[in-house]
């Protein structure tokens, strides 16, 4: 969406303690967003906190696990309090998150763009103005996505993956996420799109593209319905604020027997 991401991933080497340098990073930003899954995580806390007494516009998704730990539902249990003005959104797997974040973002910059009390004005004028402006990226459009809809699990067991784009792009790749009913992901990239080395996209797409490769199952895998997310991504590492980004997708529903 244009915004330059801090996370910890992104982090390079310091001398100051980590605490130190994720609560700076939390007073640093505009936006803060919370993941919480099912173990708990004193840093999440304490950014959480941090967010909180700097009155930092904060959004909290909560994945649907079971047995989550008591910590966390303890602390889930304090931020649905109406005083603190934060409402939890629950989301089953990433693609399901990724447009709850979506929305979530726009609605607040809309919000705060009517009432720019807490916000900076220029910041957000900026980012309207910068979102109407986007950079000359890839475009495409997947025009076929094929895949076996029943699959036996385990034995080696798989299928083929057929997926037909249509566009331009550099250093993009294809990639395959199956999710399970408990919103387990599996990924299956192209193995002909990606350098298994440093992790980056090979594709080269100017007209149309026809990609198929195999995904094999295990025995452990759970039975039942999976979502077959089917991505074109493109690797723009040299852009300052961004690294990866979905182009194209698409997406079926698989039985794993």
């Amino acid at each position: 969406m244009g915004y330059e991401v801090i996370a910890s991933e992104n982090r390079s080497a310091s001398s100051r303690s980590i605490e130190e340098v994720y609560k700076e990073e939390v007073r640093l930003s505009s936006i803060y967003i919370g993941i919480i899954g099912a173990i708990f995580s004193n840093p999440t806390f304490n950014e959480f906190q941090t967010a909180n007494e700097n009155k930092i516009p904060t959004l909290v998704f909560q994945k649907q696990v079971t047995n989550p730990d008591t910590e966390v539902s303890n602390f889930l249990t304090k931020l649905k309090d109406s005083a603190t003005g934060v409402t939890i959104k629950k989301f089953s797997h990433i693609i399901e998150l990724r447009n709850e974040v979506r929305t979530a973002i726009v609605h607040l910059v809309s919000r705060e763009f009517r009432n720019p009390t807490g916000y900076d004005r220029k910041l957000i004028v900026g980012n309207i103005k910068r979102h109407n402006r986007p950079p000359k990226l890839g475009e495409a459009d997947i025009i076929d996505f094929q895949i076996p809809l029943r699959v036996t699990r385990g034995n080696g067991n798989g299928g083929l993956v057929y997926t037909k784009v249509l566009g331009k792009a550099k250093h993009a790749f294809l990639d395959l996420l199956l999710v399970d009913p408990d919103g387990i992901q599996y990924w299956f990239p192209n193995p002909d799109n990606v350098d298994s080395v440093s992790d980056k996209g090979l594709l080269e797409l100017d007209g149309e593209y026809e990609g198929k490769w195999g995904f094999l199952t295990t025995a452990d895998w759970k039975q039942g319905s999976y979502i077959a997310f089917i991505g074109l991504y493109e690797d723009t590492y040299d852009l300052p604020t961004v690294n990866r980004r979905l182009i194209a997708f698409d997406q079926k529903l698989i039985e794993i027997i």
